[in-house]
């Protein structure tokens, strides 16, 4: 009889959730601030300030293979989406997976946009929530990225 019980408990306490993230952050809840350096400081600066945060960059490709509505801009253009690896936190009642894109863009070599676009999917038992917000982690990131972009000068 307290099998019976038992097995029900333990299949609601396991889960059956599966994870998905993706490669690509949509921009739904961007954070954007431009920077007063040539697009290769500020590139070597954010990816510093990346794995200085203990994230993994995957792959780094041109946005427009991702966003259709990138209109090409001219010869001068400099831009780029890296996009991190999927980093698993601890979570109060399950597990949380983040990742994160950063999209630079300059059409200049005088000033350079940085875009920090934060994914995380909270998993609980079997369902996952998803979150496009993280103020702390963004605000960490562009202040590092300030802090390597005036060490670099």
């Amino acid at each position: 009889m307290k099998r019976i019980f038992l097995l029900p408990l333990l299949a609601l306490l396991v889960g059956c959730a599966s994870i998905n993230i993706p490669n690509y952050v949509s921009p739904e809840k961007p954070y954007r601030k431009k920077f007063g350096f040539s697009y290769q400081k500020t590139l070597k600066a954010t990816e510093e300030a990346l794995t200085s945060s203990g994230w993994v960059i995957a792959d780094s490709v041109d946005p427009s293979v991702y966003e259709r509505s990138i209109v090409i801009e001219g010869e001068n253009v400099n831009r780029v989406l890296i996009i991190t690896e999927v980093k698993q936190l601890g979570f109060f009642l399950g597990t949380r997976y983040a990742r994160i894109n950063i999209n630079l863009h300059s059409s200049n070599d005088v000033s350079t946009e940085v875009e920090i676009r934060y994914l995380t999917a909270n998993s609980m038992g079997f369902k996952t929530f998803y979150n496009y917000k993280h103020d702390k982690t963004a605000e960490r990131l562009l202040r590092s990225i300030e802090k390597n972009l005036s060490l670099s000068n």
